[in-house]
């Protein structure tokens, strides 16, 4: 079903119109097959990745709507790791890219016949805050998004918050993209700013027909803005996490609601394992054992090994955590996985000189060895 045909129609300004025209010249002129890209859902009440191969079932395209469902490097991966006979677009935010790099080191996504298009990010809100948020609206709030971003303004909705893994994040622009859609300082009468980045981003805005835009002159000075803003939050925020789990205590406490649902492994980008370990024979116990444990210790919580759960995520990928914050969005309880994450992955990536997503060409800590790694540095 064509979203366009079950929803409202959503009026087209700047922002969303100059989005839908590049990605249709791009099927329009066979530059790609298909386009993985946010869109409108029936009802016009949330925006999921669609990958869209007809030009004509773009209608309601829209990067620039501030929700995640869900991070799509694992989509990309999906798309891309048995190298497909074709070539796709994908529109992605920063965090998203991020992961997608550290998956293509993990063999996990190939990018030979992907074009990664990277957009702007203003943040996003949980998409039940954004449901409400449109509802109050009236429909999509993309524009008045797109205006404040031309305003090097982080856009404000009364009542609601940005997720907090977006407030402390320290990405608004992405890097390791072939095409830019500069949302930041851009002017809102001509909407985003097309940029190639590199080569193979030139060949398809030229195939497409689009004019390579100039960025703006203040859109360093607005980015760095941002950037201190959130890294100042992200200290204060991180710091105080570290004091509340300075002790087993402290760390059982915080995570004592967990039900082991293991929803933030199935969100996370950078848990890829086709098999894990906790879903395996290893964690799946006979019923005498629970006995047993129980006799020994006069009482065990049930489920039994949550925190050993996170614990055991943290040591398989940490160093390669984006911050994302899909992990803390999927909770049922609101644990704070998203803050143990970046408070402990902070430390680590530290003493690796390591930042996830900053290059293909760094090899994640995780798989490699140096004899020198962990010298004070």
């Amino acid at each position: 079903m064509n979203p366009a045909e079950a929803g409202p129609q959503v009026e087209r300004r700047n922002a969303t119109a100059a989005c839908v025209e590049f990605v249709q010249a791009l099927l329009e002129r066979k530059v790609v097959e298909a386009v993985l890209v946010p869109q409108h859902v029936p009802g016009a009440k949330v925006v999921v990745q669609t990958l869209v191969t007809d030009p004509s079932r773009l209608e309601d395209v829209d990067p620039v709507a501030p929700v995640l469902m869900s991070n799509s490097a694992t989509m990309v991966s999906s798309l891309s790791f048995q190298a497909p006979k074709g070539r796709i677009a994908a529109v992605m935010r920063p965090c998203e890219i991020n992961a997608l790099v550290e998956l293509v080191k993990f063999k996990q996504a190939n990018l030979d016949d992907v074009i990664v298009i990277g957009i702007d990010c203003p943040g996003t809100y949980e998409p039940k805050d954004y449901m409400q948020i449109i509802t109050a609206h009236g429909g999509p709030i993309s524009e008045q998004v797109f205006e404040s971003l031309s305003r090097g303004e982080t856009p404000s909705f009364d009542g609601y918050e940005l997720r907090e893994a977006c407030r402390i994040c320290e990405h608004p622009s992405p890097a390791n993209c072939q095409i830019l859609m500069a949302l930041w300082g851009a002017d809102f009468s001509s909407g985003p700013v097309i940029v190639p980045v590199d080569e193979k981003g030139r060949e398809a805005v030229d195939k497409a027909g689009f004019q390579s835009g100039n960025l703006p002159a203040h859109r360093q000075q607005i980015l760095e803005k941002i950037t201190s803003e959130r890294s100042a939050r992200g200290q204060k925020i991180l710091e105080q996490f570290a004091q509340r789990i300075g002790s087993i205590e402290g760390l059982v406490d915080e995570f004592a609601a967990c039900k082991k649902c293991m929803n933030c492994r199935a969100e996370c980008p950078i848990c890829y394992c086709r098999e894990c370990i906790f879903c395996s024979p290893t964690f799946v116990h006979e019923s005498n054992k629970y006995l047993k444990w129980a006799r020994q210790r006069k009482i065990i919580k049930m489920p039994v090994e949550t925190l050993l759960f996170h614990l055991t995520r943290l040591n398989h990928m940490v160093t390669s955590c984006v911050g994302c914050g899909q992990c803390s969005s999927a909770c049922p309880n609101g644990l704070p996985v998203m803050e143990l994450f970046r408070t402990i992955g902070s430390t680590v990536q530290r003493i690796f000189d390591y930042v996830p997503g900053r290059s293909l060409e760094e090899e994640p800590p995780f798989t490699t060895f140096r004899e020198d790694e962990l010298e004070p540095r």
